[in-house]
């Protein structure tokens, strides 16, 4: 139909819609505009994270900062100088063996995530290690904390059974192979030290008897 034909509020009502669908295209382009912009950037974020993979004989700036992150978390100890000798080597064997995955001195993807974690990246940092004197103290407590030595009677085995044997035997109370079976053999040898050391002859050995076979 000719626009001059139409009703005056026709025109009107054409106008508008024309006015309308320009600003939809407008704000379209603009959009798809702004969203290819947001790709790009995040690709290029994206390939400036990815780092070289270093190992023994790299050098350079990665291996610095590799350094210096080694440093912070309490790993490295030698300076900061950019060559990846046998001490760097070290440090990440050690840091790998912390967080858990192959600790072979390599640093490639999967320990540069774990040392610059990105933020939907879970990661708990490996425990810097103790001072001397928290080192001592951690010994202190743990010589002070009981240890739980399992109750051992006939039918049973394992190391706890080995160890029984070899001290019987070494007392002079079991002469049989030592072999982490509690036999009969194992039981007798028990019975005897019992009774020498004046303990419930029973053939178990439980806490009274591990006391006196440890003394």
């Amino acid at each position: 139909m000719n626009r001059a034909l139409m009703p005056r509020k026709l025109q009107w009502k054409w106008l508008g819609c024309s006015l309308l669908l320009c600003l939809a295209t407008t704000s379209m382009t603009a959009a798809l505009s702004s969203l290819s912009k947001a790709i790009a950037a995040t690709t290029e974020i994206a390939q400036a994270s990815v780092r070289p993979t270093l190992r023994i004989g790299s050098t350079g700036s990665a291996v610095s900062e590799l350094q210096a992150l080694l440093t912070l978390l309490g790993y490295f100890n030698n300076p900061i100088d950019g060559n990846y000798e046998d001490t760097t080597e070290a440090a990440v064997q050690a840091f790998q063996t912390d967080i858990g995955i192959t600790s072979d001195g390599v640093v490639g993807p999967a320990t540069w995530e774990k040392l610059l974690p990105t933020p939907s990246t879970e990661f708990t940092p490996p425990e810097v290690p103790e001072t001397a004197a928290e080192a001592a103290d951690t010994a202190k407590e743990e010589e002070e904390t009981p240890i739980e030595l399992p109750t051992l009677r006939q039918g049973m085995r394992g190391p706890a059974v080995t160890r029984v044997q070899e001290t019987l035997k070494a007392r002079g109370f079991y002469t049989a192979a030592i072999d982490g079976v509690f036999g009969p053999a194992t039981e007798t040898a028990v019975m005897d030290f019992q009774r020498s050391e004046q303990l419930a002859t029973d053939g178990v050995v439980g806490p009274a008897t591990w006391q006196a076979l440890l003394q």
